[in-house]
């Protein structure tokens, strides 16, 4: 039962900056961080586990192609990507992840509480702000 609580629990932390039809730039941030979270422990949880598509559907719903604000953009001419804030965060998380590494007493490292950690940084915060002028609040 305990699987069920837990993906439950992170589906509603994922998804709940997702719920307005009208967004405002502390939402749109939210969001953005908010797929972090789900991109850093996407990362680090094996793919045969019973939660990997779980949080695999939470980062697609969060990126621009769901239900994200932020766009990515593209060369005109070449359609090369010229910004991409969700690489930007998903490249950040998983560099971060590492020297994040938090443990607990019977289990050793522990995934969530060390994304939790990255999630919690400064610097991912600065990161986030970051990316406002790619923001679309009319989506």
């Amino acid at each position: 039962m305990r699987p069920l609580y837990v993906c439950g629990l992170a589906a509603t932390l994922l998804l709940s900056s997702c719920t307005s039809a009208h967004p405002d730039l502390a939402q749109a941030r939210q969001s953005l961080k908010d797929y972090g979270l789900a991109r850093c422990i996407l990362a680090a949880m094996p793919q045969a586990s019973d939660m990997h598509s779980d949080f695999s559907a939470a980062s697609h719903a969060l990126h621009f192609m769901g239900r994200g604000f932020h766009q990515i953009k593209q060369d005109e001419d070449t359609l090369e990507v010229t910004h991409d804030p969700y690489q930007l965060i998903d490249t950040f998380v998983r560099q971060a992840y590492p020297e994040s590494l938090t443990h607990t007493k019977a289990k050793g490292e522990n995934v969530f509480l060390s994304c939790l950690a990255v999630y919690h940084l400064e610097e991912y915060d600065r990161l986030v702000r970051a990316q406002d002028d790619h923001i679309d609040l009319t989506r």
